[in-house]
Formats: C-alpha cells, structure tokens, sequence
C-alpha cells in the first residue's frame, strides 16, 4: 500500500507542477530563439571580459518530444574574433536547484558559476549557458534526466548561433556534475540531433555518468551526508518522469521546514542543508516498497551512461575525494567509454571537485579546436 507523501508533495513537486509547462508554437523550429535581452545586472568582474551578454529563451523539447521553452544566456569575448569566429562552449552547469528561480543566468554570480564561464572567454570561447528546462521558465524541471538536459544544452548552442551567425559551427561541450551528464547525453545524441554542429570534444568535471549505486547505498544504510543532502532533489527527479513513483516511500522523517531548505537553490542556506544532512540517518531513507526500489533503479540505469560508443574526445577530471559521486561510481563508466573504442583522457586529482582551470590547462588551454592534444586515451593520477 503506497503512502502520501504530503510534506514533499507540498512543498517540491508542487513547486514545478503548478505551473504550466513553458511551451511554444508548434511551427517554431527547434534551437531558435524566442526572447533576447541583455544580461543585467551581471558580476563586473565577468562584465569587464565580455563584448557582450545576452540572455535568451528558446525553443526545445522534452519528454517525448512536447516542445517547451527554455531559458539561457550567451556570453562573448571581447577583441576580434579568429577567423571562423569565436568557437564556441555550451556550458552546462552543475546542480542549482529544481525551481523555476534557480536558474543560474538570472543570478548576477550565476549561481557560483561565473569563475567558470570567466575563464571560458577569457581563453577566447563564446559561451551558450542553458538553464535547462524548468529553471528560469516555468513548468517542472526533469532533474538528470538526460534526454531532456541534452536537448536544452544543444538547442542552446544552435540558438546562440542563431543569434550570432558570425559564431563558428565549431561546438566544444563543458559540463560539471549533474550539467557533466548532460553534456555526455548530448555528446552522443547530437550527431542525428543536431548534426550542423561541429561537436569537438566533451569535458567533464565530476561526472555523474551512472548514479545506480544510489540504490545500493539505500539499501545497504551507507549514504553519505552529501547523498542525503541531494536525495530529495533525485526522488523529485524520478517522480518527473514517472507519475507513479511516490518520494513519500524513499524518504522519511523530516520536517517541511528541512525539505524546504535541501531542495532550495545552490547557495541558499547552504550553512543549514550540511546541518540537516549531517543529521540525518538510515531511518530517513530507505524503500518502503519494492515498486519504489525498481522505479528509482530504472529511471537511474536509463539515464547512465556511455549508451553507446563515443563520437568525440573525452576529458573526465574528477577528484579522488568526491563524497557525492564516488570515484568507485564512476569508474565502470570511464572504462566502458574505453572499451567501446571512446577517446578518453582522464585526470583524477585529491580533493573534491576539479574546476574549469584543469580542464582549460589540461586539454583545450585555447580556443584552437585543431584536435592536438585530444588524441591520446590515457589516465593520469596526481
């Protein structure tokens, strides 16, 4: 007998699903788009890096196919661009939130994203940032689901273009954490998705390629604080996509003032989310139905990855630390992108995150896509 969950359906899901689903004309060609504006207010310091800052909507798809609008921004160096224009980065970003306020182009610090895309034009690359669907219009956010994250981060690419044909066709992909597995999905989708685009390359920091072991973790009492923090956010992405799966039978225990603030946007009262994590226990997660462990198992194994063999050089940078997506969760994935044939540079350094000054250093460190240095497969352990 399933239970209602009201503490979550009142204050998570119902957050997203009471608004309309952001939608657009049929007749709309997908990637094109909708609204543009200036960027404002904007941090200064990526201000002063920039030509130009542009936020924008566009037109994308979700589910199975439903059109939908979603929001973005591009950012564009100054001085004149090479020749073929200014490559260009479709940056996804890692977890913010799941609301509709929680998309990052419509903070002034983007959410803690700004050293990121700072450096990113800086090293001479135009940058198409999506907010993903569901953040920054309304409708519900499909938290990792791929599928939809890998349309909202090519639509993006292709709308920037759209807005700037002076841009080159020359596509590098950038994701961290949750924005990592969007770029991934993308990667291997955007030859028949979105086949006008050059794709050079995906890089990844901290993936999260195969969250699978989430059961297990369940299962077995061993979450981490940091899994604990998140949890809520991944139930309210399964309910998403599956009606029938019920957050009430995964979650437990907590009071509608603690979901309220684990399922906040990232930075806002980060200080009480470690608090209510660290506090909690095995006694506030576990399946209360067998139907709830399947569900979740199933709608995690459909968005894991590599699907297929890759198409693109990879870069995966992770940190040895990561107590959110452990090392150990992730390495099936790398291999199997080797064992399909896939390109794979990998950096595993100490810590917890590895950020955009390895990824720029390590593999593009220009904005020369020429391909040198993205040959060889290798494994690097610092």
């Amino acid at each position: 007998m399933r239970r209602s969950w009201i503490p979550i359906a009142a204050c998570v899901i119902a957050v997203t699903a009471a608004s309309p689903q952001a939608s657009a004309e049929p007749s709309t060609a997908i990637g094109s788009p909708l609204t543009v504006e200036t960027a404002s207010p904007l941090d200064p310091t990526l201000a002063q890096e920039l030509s130009r800052a542009s936020n924008f909507t566009y037109q994308s798809t979700f589910g199975n196919e439903t059109p939908t609008v979603v929001s973005g921004a591009l950012y564009e160096p100054k001085g004149a661009p090479p020749a073929g224009g200014w490559p260009l980065i479709a940056y996804a970003h890692g977890t913010s939130g799941i609301s509709e306020e929680c998309a990052p182009t419509h903070s002034p610090d983007l959410f803690q994203n700004v050293p990121i895309v700072k450096a990113l034009v800086e090293h001479g690359w135009a940058v198409a940032a999506t907010d993903y669907q569901g953040l920054g219009t309304p409708g519900q956010h499909r938290y990792l689901d791929s599928r939809t994250e890998a349309r909202s981060v090519l639509d993006a690419a292709r709308a920037a273009r759209r807005m700037n044909p002076t841009l080159s066709d020359r596509v590098m992909l950038y994701g961290v954490s949750q924005g990592a597995q969007a770029t991934q999905a993308a990667a291997e989708v955007a030859g028949n998705y979105a086949p006008e685009l050059k794709i050079q390359g995906n890089a990844m920091d901290s993936p999260a390629l195969n969250l699978v072991p989430f059961v297990a973790a369940i299962d077995s009492k061993s979450l981490t604080a940091t899994q604990y923090a998140v949890l809520p956010l991944v139930l309210v992405g399964v309910a998403a996509s599956d009606p029938t799966f019920r957050p009430s039978d995964v979650l437990h225990g907590l009071s509608q003032h603690d979901i309220d603030v684990l399922v906040s946007c990232t930075g806002i009262d980060n200080a009480e989310k470690f608090t209510i994590a660290v506090g909690m226990n095995p006694s506030n997660a576990y399946f209360a139905t067998m139907e709830s462990r399947l569900e979740m198992a199933k709608f995690l194994a459909v968005n894991a990855f590599p699907q297929r063999p890759p198409r693109v050089p990879t870069f995966v940078a992770r940190g040895t630390d990561d107590t959110l997506i452990l090392p150990s969760w992730t390495d099936p994935s790398v291999t199997a992108m080797r064992v399909l044939g896939g390109n794979v540079q990998e950096v595993l350094r100490p810590g917890v995150m590895v950020v955009q000054e390895m990824f720029l250093r390590r593999w593009i460190g220009s904005s020369d896509t020429s391909g040198e240095g993205m040959r060889a497969s290798s494994r690097r352990i610092e």
